[in-house]
């Protein structure tokens, strides 16, 4: 099938035709051909049956630096029922007209498609947590409860409605729902010092946990008389624990992250011992590394040497980010794929989405090579709030969001939370829904 063409205004190119692409190309897996129209203030997609018109309420010049302000970011939503399909508006208006030739939709999708993948809110607005993370409470999907809705899997469904009318026999790319069981490993030594022991044994005494405290001493005793079988040292049980149901990829630190946030130091060469060569690994840099290129190239330089693999991915410490530098940094280093985008808070879509996505540095206004797999559940703090019921709730409640979309799920369980036999058998039980 020829590829769509598809007319655009003639400013702001580059990032119209960015979320285009994302739409249509990468998630859709529809070829297009965008031109640029003069006076032409809409998008209009031209199909064998009608056109569609979807109003541009975002981009109003070639001054794109204008646009990035606090300001401009939304402060309202409606919602947008569409057959059985349900969406949000973020800009512009949830309404779609049908005329004798033309379907006008007023739900700006391509402006709120790009909104959510380039992250420019996070750019705009200043505010930053005691990790110089963006403030996740200021977040436009926080704000307005939508951070645990897919909104831009919602947007792509409505335009592929939308289009199977202008276009009848149009076809979309085949997906399949699959899973990662990822790890940062930030640490491989529970048992390092009298001091560390004395703090665990007191902890588990002090908050009356018998089954802690007993597990801690029989694992300190095996320590003693084998210095592999520290239960940070879990890589090959957790390999094996995600074989049978999900793709298994390590994270690793390097001695050269230099923090006090960064954790033990330990040798890559020990980090894989016991891993069979198909365990997919990638980088975890250290905590100064989000916007220090030099930092980030010499701890990529030294993982690639130790463990002789050619290194393609990464999740940043701490989930430390900077929009855009952070992307721009891992770009020129000629990495492919971060998987950094969730808020710490709780499980969610950061992105919106639930497909990986090449991502946009929006201030050189250019398409990177690199994507972005979007980080959609992390264990942590629900073992901190020790709500695991909420944790349950939530890990479900993503699966089956993501499932429904034929996404990816991908989800972080620290090698440090799974030490004991209540830990191992909740990740076991989240792993047996898949």
């Amino acid at each position: 099938m020829l590829p769509l063409k598809i007319h655009i205004p003639n400013f702001a190119k580059p990032e119209i035709s960015y979320a285009l692409h994302c739409l249509f190309e990468e998630f859709l897996g529809i070829a297009i051909k965008i031109e640029e129209q003069e006076h032409r203030e809409h998008i209009t997609v031209f199909g064998s049956k009608k056109n569609l018109e979807i109003r541009n309420h975002f981009f109003k010049s070639d001054k794109v630096e204008n646009h990035y302000s606090p300001e401009n970011v939304p402060t309202s939503i409606s919602e947008q029922q569409y057959g059985k399909i349900s969406c949000i508006c973020l800009f512009g208006e949830a309404v779609l007209v049908e005329n004798e030739d033309t379907l006008i939709l007023h739900n700006d999708i391509i402006s709120a498609t790009f909104f959510m993948l380039s992250r420019w809110e996070e750019y705009a607005i200043k505010d930053r947590d005691a990790h110089g993370r963006f403030d996740f409470t200021k977040a436009l999907s926080v704000k307005l409860d939508f951070y645990q809705r897919p909104v831009v899997n919602e947007w792509v469904e409505l335009l592929w409605s939308l289009l199977e009318i202008i276009q009848p026999k149009i076809t979309r790319k085949t997906r399949a729902f699959s899973t990662k069981l990822t790890s940062d490993i930030d640490d491989l030594k529970r048992w390092k010092s009298l001091k560390d022991v004395g703090f665990w044994l007191w902890h588990n005494i002090s908050k009356g946990n018998a089954s802690a405290l007993k597990q801690d001493c029989g694992s300190l005793v095996k320590r003693l008389f084998n210095k592999q079988t520290d239960p940070y040292n879990n890589l090959v049980m957790l390999s094996d624990l995600a074989a049978s149901k999900s793709k298994a990829i390590f994270y690793l630190k390097t001695p050269l992250a230099k923090s006090s946030y960064d954790g033990n130091k330990y040798a890559i060469t020990e980090a894989l011992q016991g891993l069979p060569n198909t365990v997919e690994i990638g980088l975890h840099p250290g905590y100064e590394s989000y916007n220090n290129e030099l930092q980030l190239k010499a701890e990529l330089q030294h993982l690639v040497q130790e463990s002789k693999r050619d290194i393609k991915l990464l999740r940043q410490h701490y989930l430390r980010f900077e929009v855009p530098r952070t992307w721009e940094i891992q770009n020129n280093l000629k990495l492919k794929v971060d998987s950094s985008m969730l808020y710490e808070h709780e499980a969610g879509f950061r992105c919106g989405v639930c497909y990986a996505f090449p991502v946009y540095n929006i201030l050189t206004r250019e398409k990177l090579a690199l994507k972005e797999s979007p980080l959609l559940f992390m264990e942590t703090p629900y073992l901190k709030s020790k709500d695991l019921g909420k944790l349950k709730r939530d890990f479900e409640k993503i699966e089956l969001l993501v499932k429904a979309y034929q996404g990816d799920f991908i989800f972080l369980w620290h090698n440090e939370n799974l030490i004991y036999n209540e830990q191992r058998s909740l990740l076991k039980s989240l792993l047996s829904a898949f």
